[in-house]
């Protein structure tokens, strides 16, 4: 599990909780809750990396967004 904040969360819109896996190729399947499932590769690897911080690299910030942009609407 790994936490996601929707864009435009006070200080923290550019940063997440844990890492997502980047296991398989670097590509990771993500489940909703409408029971829809996506997979996505991740255009910066996660492993080794000691904290999920996208501000400091620009493929990283992309992989953020894209998780982002599937949030539910607040």
């Amino acid at each position: 599990m790994f936490v996601v904040l929707p864009l435009g969360y006070p200080g923290v819109d550019r940063r997440g909780n844990d890492i997502p896996s980047d296991r398989h190729n670097r590509a990771a399947n993500l489940s909703f809750v409408d029971g829809h499932v996506e997979t996505h590769r991740w255009r910066w690897p996660k492993a080794n990396s000691p904290v999920f911080d996208p501000a400091s690299k620009p493929d990283d910030l992309q992989d953020l967004r894209w998780l982002q942009a599937r949030l539910p609407e607040p």
